[in-house]
């Protein structure tokens, strides 16, 4: 329990260095967090979103990229949750996209907020093989640099990238919900 409320403090701070970091003023509206936890063993895994299902999920699959695939230890409803309520400026961000430089969600990541029109200044120009898009959004991957070249469009959810692993140069998200 004090490394869910250690990882709610951690949270806490990043929002609220997010909401003023546009340099508007914090409007502090009150906001429910979920923080989800799984421990098989010895191990922890642990992750916050602004809906418990979502919280679970994203606990699954972070205890699903250390302990394997299918777990039977990573079960979202095993997952012990905690809720609390965070301030918030105007402009905070719920979910992120994650891109993944191996198939099936595994290996380097990046978490992604806003649009990259350079994936090289990140060293991931070309390197994306799987992606996790959170419900409601639309992402756009492109071949070329800032937005340029072929594009593939894709919506929520897990999946490996087909067809267009070693060509990803620049992202665009479109919609967000």
């Amino acid at each position: 329990m004090k490394k869910i409320a250690l990882l709610l403090l951690l949270f806490s701070s990043l929002t609220v260095a997010k909401s003023n970091y546009h340099g508007k003023p914090s409007r502090h509206d009150s906001v429910v967090v979920h923080v989800c936890a799984l421990s098989p063993f010895s191990n922890f895994y642990a992750e916050a979103a602004m809906s418990e299902q979502t919280a679970r999920h994203k606990t699954s699959r972070r205890c699903e990229l250390g302990q394997g695939q299918g777990s039977i230890f990573c079960k979202a409803q095993d997952a012990k949750c905690s809720t609390s309520k965070l301030s918030f400026g105007d402009q905070y961000i719920e979910e992120s996209l994650i891109v993944y430089a191996k198939s099936w969600q595994k290996g380097d990541y990046i978490e992604v907020f806003d649009d990259i029109p350079y994936l090289s200044r990140h060293h991931f120009a070309d390197k994306i093989a799987s992606y996790t898009i959170p419900d409601g959004w639309m992402v756009r991957f492109y071949e070329g640099d800032n937005y340029t070249g072929k594009y593939h469009t894709e919506m929520g959810g897990s999946h490996n990238t087909l067809g267009y692993s070693q060509k990803t140069r620049s992202i665009k998200i479109i919609k967000r919900q």
